[in-house]
C-alpha cells in the first residue's frame, strides 16, 4: 500500500485556482494538495478537523484586519 501524502491547504482571498493545479501537475510534490474555499481565511484557520496540515496563506492584510484596512484607506488607527 502505497504511502500517504501529508496535507498542503492553500488559503487565501485571492483565487489560487491556478496555482492549485500548478502543485497538482508535480508528481514531484511531497504533498496532497487542497484549496479551501475562497475569502474564508479566518474560517479555514479557526477550523478544526484536519490534523496536522500544511498551511499556505496568501492574502492581503486589510481584508483580515480592520485596522489594516483602516490604515490602508489612510484613516487613524488606535496603536492599543
Amino acid at each position: 500500500m502505497a504511502e500517504e501524502l501529508p496535507e498542503l491547504v492553500l488559503i487565501s482571498d485571492l483565487n489560487l485556482d491556478n496555482l492549485s493545479n500548478i502543485l497538482r501537475s508535480r508528481e514531484d510534490l511531497p504533498w496532497r494538495v487542497r484549496t479551501a474555499p475562497l475569502d474564508a481565511v479566518v474560517q479555514a484557520l479557526s477550523g478544526s478537523g484536519h490534523g496536522s496540515s500544511t498551511a499556505l496563506v496568501w492574502t492581503r492584510p486589510e481584508r483580515v484586519s480592520l485596522h489594516f484596512q483602516r490604515a490602508f484607506r489612510y484613516e487613524r488607527v488606535n496603536k492599543s
